[in-house]
């Protein structure tokens, strides 16, 4: 059984899932069973229910496999790593996980975390978005699909690593910034990825003229003087570069 609050929701977000794609719009071709997907989940696990950012789990495994799997690996995936805590919203078990992220971020980036630290910017705002959704909210569909593996194959260590490749990329925009730019950067940080490209390169090139120059099918114009022109859209081989070269492991996330 489940309440008509939560078919409303499940219902209110199957257009916003990968939007871009139009695969799980209304007259997309998995829209159904995204939807089914997310109902037989909810009666699954009632204790758990549906909460937002499931969708984006449930639809980049539809893009792999059939319903009835997406549903059996639902299961089992979200009931491991930091899943049933967050989705539970268990905010004393998250406050662990929050703290242990900040000691490995505070050896990372120590001049980040230092000037997020002392600007008020509390790292669960943003971690705990981008870890339930596997980072599909900030990532390009390609560079999402990678950190599934990372989340196979190292656990909870794959995901902090993209989270310091993410902030590792950021950094030049945050350093220094004032509390409300750090905020914004960071719950908007897939302003600065390019969810257009299939590799995540920059989707706003530093234009060659100040005219502007067409960009996609509309003919809308990006002219050089606008935000979005002037900010280059950061690729995901920045991420996994920086996720690379740090040291974080399993036993040190733990």
């Amino acid at each position: 059984w489940i309440d008509k609050a939560t078919i409303r929701q499940i219902d209110l977000d199957l257009d916003r899932t990968y939007s871009d794609l139009g695969l799980f719009a209304s007259d997309g071709p998995y829209q159904q069973a995204l939807r089914d997907v997310l109902l037989s989940y909810s009666c699954f696990r009632p204790s758990v229910g549906y909460v937002q950012g499931m969708g984006y789990l449930a639809s980049t495994l539809l893009l792999y496999m059939e319903p009835e799997l997406v549903f059996v690996c639902m299961g089992n995936l979200l009931n491991k790593h930091h899943f049933p805590d967050f989705l539970l919203v268990d905010m004393e078990q998250i406050d662990l996980y929050a703290a242990a992220f900040t000691q490995v971020f505070s050896k990372e980036l120590p001049a980040l975390e230092k000037h997020l630290s002392d600007t008020g910017v509390d790292c669960r705002l943003y971690i705990v978005e981008w870890w339930i959704t596997c980072f599909s909210t900030v990532l390009p569909l390609s560079g999402s699909s990678v950190v599934w593996d990372l989340l196979v194959l190292e656990g909870i260590a794959g995901i902090v690593r993209i989270t310091i490749g993410i902030l590792g990329v950021l950094e030049c925009e945050l350093l220094h910034a004032s509390l409300e730019t750090c905020l914004t950067v960071l719950t908007h940080a897939e302003d600065w990825f390019d969810v257009r490209s299939e590799d995540g390169t920059a989707a706003f090139q530093d234009m060659s003229t100040g005219e502007g120059e067409k960009f996609g099918e509309d003919d809308e114009f990006v002219r050089r003087e606008g935000a979005m022109a002037q900010r280059e859209s950061m690729s995901f081989a920045a991420v996994m570069e920086v996720a690379a070269g740090g040291g974080v492991t399993k036993e040190g996330v733990l």
